[in-house]
């Protein structure tokens, strides 16, 4: 069922690309500029990758057969879902109330990331 609402959000999306104005009168210019500032905007270039990236963990999910192997396709998967929970938390910006405790929630995360990720380092 995931998978199927996925395609139906890329199935969206390409829709978007190809309907958003221009102001050209030719035909490729038309496309060519339509496609151009549809993937200018940093998050449906985001949207892009998650699909690509949902593409190849279906892909190695149904090629690879042996258990340790399907690990890979499990890495995968949970690489989608987490930026899949990003463009989530995106869509939360636009409400009253959410909206400023996600800017706090990303600030507070770049701040804690360097320690998070040093933190290994000192323990060794």
């Amino acid at each position: 069922m995931f998978l199927l609402w996925l395609l139906q959000l890329a199935i969206a999306d390409l829709k978007h690309s190809l309907t958003t104005t221009t102001r050209s009168t030719n035909m490729c210019r038309k496309m060519y500029g339509k496609f151009k500032s549809y993937i200018t905007d940093q998050w449906n270039m985001f949207d892009q990758l998650m699909y690509i990236v949902l593409l190849v963990a279906v892909i190695l999910r149904f090629a690879l057969t042996n258990d340790s192997d399907f690990k890979a396709a499990r890495y995968v998967y949970a690489i989608n879902i987490i930026m899949f929970y990003l463009r989530i938390l995106h869509l939360y910006y636009i409400h009253k109330r959410l909206g400023p405790e996600v800017i706090v929630i990303w600030k507070m995360v770049s701040d804690i990331g360097p320690v998070v990720i040093s933190a290994p380092c000192y323990s060794i």
